[in-house]
């Protein structure tokens, strides 16, 4: 077997450093480190998300209910909507039933004119009637007499 050398290398430049144990562990230490931070940093991000996420379900929950409110108001609307029409509809009934009086009266009116008109006719010809035999009455009584 060889034996082995266990010395250090000279580096191959001058620029190159000999890395040993310490070295690494101070590396693994400042990187621990530094993952650290950006731990504790995305904790806190995670803390704020949480919070935000609250906040949202909370005015989510909120908005939620004044649109379930305003729902309520809208149905209540309709009801009350539904109500007037049908209450439109009674009038409208209650009007085309005074129409319909009206035309009726109006042909009555017109019967009891025709009816008028006939009897006013009849009642002129009898005074006609009475006013020439009253006039020869008098012509006759006015020769006999």
């Amino acid at each position: 077997m060889k034996s082995k050398n266990l010395s250090p290398k000279r580096p191959k430049n001058e620029n190159d450093v000999p890395s040993t144990v310490e070295m690494f562990k101070e590396l693994q230490a400042s990187i621990n480190s530094h993952f650290m931070a950006i731990d504790s940093r995305f904790d806190s991000m995670d803390k704020r998300f949480d919070s935000l996420r609250s906040e949202f379900k909370s005015e989510i929950h909120e908005v939620k209910s004044e649109i379930h409110a305003v729902n309520s108001k809208v149905d209540l609307l309709k009801s009350e909507i539904h109500e007037v029409k049908s209450e439109i509809h009674e009038v409208k009934s209650e009007i085309h039933e005074v129409k319909s009086e009206i035309h009726e009266v109006k042909l009555l009116n017109e019967e009891q004119n025709a009816r008028n008109k006939f009897v006013i006719d009849q009642y002129v010809n009898v005074y006609e009637e009475q006013r020439d035999l009253k006039s020869r009455i008098e012509k006759l009584e006015a020769d006999n007499g």
